[in-house]
């Protein structure tokens, strides 16, 4: 059985047991940095959205042996567990005028993402590229969202310069930025980690990688000369770099330039300037983390960034 006889398989088995009038679909999708999968969404009467429920795990373990209809017991329960946490108004998101407030904005890679971006407006920014998306729910540590397509821009009949001005205004404001000391971080989630008993995240993972694998290379900076810069939920946080004054508050209250190191695409370590860092030391840290602390679809760039406080401006180094 091969992974298109397994899509359809499991497709027609979910198709009979879910609630009559049901659709069940596969869509695929192009997430960040090249990755693509396939999700089945089990749409239901007077329901307009539902989640994707990803294929390629369970296609695994169907080649392992496991009986393909419990497969799809397993995928309509996490269905029907979800199904309600999701709320769309289709006829809200059409008019522009209702949904301009939420339009938000985030970074990810340009290169690695070509084909993503052929059907999303964009702004390259350095290695990087700009983009758009309806925000509909957010907590810490989750976000429900829409990426905005061409498409959408052709709904609504804007251009993508009024789409970056309305996110340019909220982005700031919906995703408030946070610095915080490597240190006061790192305690931090190591408190709520042990409080709510459970693991390290994915994103503190990244974040503790990049110093105690590396220690060699930062030997020079101590916990409190780092800095974490993310937003408030911790999520799509590395944009907030871009956010007007942040970088600049920061390398005044330092009173240095500042290397802004991408740890994924969630956070960044901000490291004051100092004569005994070595950039190219920086940068060979930066490609190696890349690779082996952060999982493919949360990499932002292989690049280390540089403010500096004397012409303001964002470089790559």
């Amino acid at each position: 059985m091969n992974y298109q006889e397994f899509m359809q398989i499991i497709k027609e088995t979910v198709e009979m047991i879910a609630p009559e009038g049901t659709n069940v679909s596969i869509n695929h999708v192009i997430k960040n940095n090249g990755k693509e999968m396939d999700g089945l969404s089990i749409m239901e009467k007077n329901y307009n959205i539902a989640p994707s429920i990803y294929l390629d795990r369970y296609y695994k373990q169907a080649l392992e042996g496991r009986n393909i209809s419990d497969i799809a017991q397993e995928i309509l329960a996490i269905h029907n567990d979800n199904k309600d946490n999701f709320s769309f108004d289709c006829d809200r998101f059409a008019d522009y005028k209702s949904i301009k407030n939420r339009i938000a904005y985030k970074l990810i890679n340009y290169e690695r993402n070509q084909k993503l971006l052929q059907d999303i407006p964009y702004i390259k920014i350095m290695d990087l590229a700009l983009v758009f998306y309806c925000i509909y729910s957010q907590e810490a540590g989750s976000s429900a969202s829409v990426l905005i397509k061409n498409s959408h821009l052709e709904m609504w009949d804007i251009d993508i310069n009024t789409l970056h001005q309305d996110a340019k205004n909220n982005t700031p404001k919906l995703l408030e930025s946070m610095v915080k000391p490597m240190s006061s971080m790192l305690h931090d989630i190591a408190g709520r980690m042990c409080h709510d008993g459970l693991e390290l995240d994915e994103e503190a993972k990244n974040i503790i990688d990049f110093v105690d694998d590396y220690d060699s290379t930062l030997s020079e900076c101590r916990e409190d000369d780092m800095y974490i810069l993310t937003n408030k939920t911790m999520i799509n946080g590395a944009c907030t770099m871009i956010y007007e004054g942040v970088l600049d508050n920061l390398a005044t209250q330092l009173n240095k330039d500042l290397y802004i190191l991408p740890s994924s695409i969630h956070e960044l370590i901000v490291i004051p300037k100092k004569s005994n860092l070595e950039e190219d030391d920086l940068k060979s840290m930066v490609w190696q983390v890349n690779r082996e602390g952060v999982s493919k679809d949360e990499v932002l760039s292989d690049s280390v960034y540089y403010y500096s406080s004397g012409t303001k401006q964002l470089c790559t180094i």
